[in-house]
């Protein structure tokens, strides 16, 4: 176990000495793989969605109006409650009876 473990150890410290001997070309090697990885993301995600753009179908949207009408009631019965409880004063809580109300 502990002969393998030297081994590695050996082996991790020729790759690092690799890396840092040719940083130059890692570096160069991982611009080109990002460059890549960026040119494949425009690719799939911004140049074939304007090719394959869908077609809008020809048919109108049907709305059925009885239940168009029923929200268009129940929003106007919501924003006059909205309205009228603008107008009513509530009791404030934390007003001790003694304090006055400015």
């Amino acid at each position: 176990m502990r002969h393998k473990r030297k081994k590695i150890n050996f082996n991790l410290g020729k790759i690092i000495l690799l890396i840092a001997e040719k940083s130059f070309l890692f570096s160069v090697f991982f611009i080109l793989v990002s460059l890549l990885v960026g040119i494949y993301l425009f690719y799939n995600y911004y140049y074939l969605p304007i090719k394959n753009e869908p077609q809008a179908a020809g048919n109108s949207l049907k709305i059925d109006e009885r239940a168009y009408q029923s929200i268009l009631s129940e929003w106007d019965s919501r924003q006059k409650k909205f309205e009228s409880a603008d107008y009513k004063n509530y009791i404030n809580p934390f007003w001790s009876s003694e304090e006055k109300k400015e």
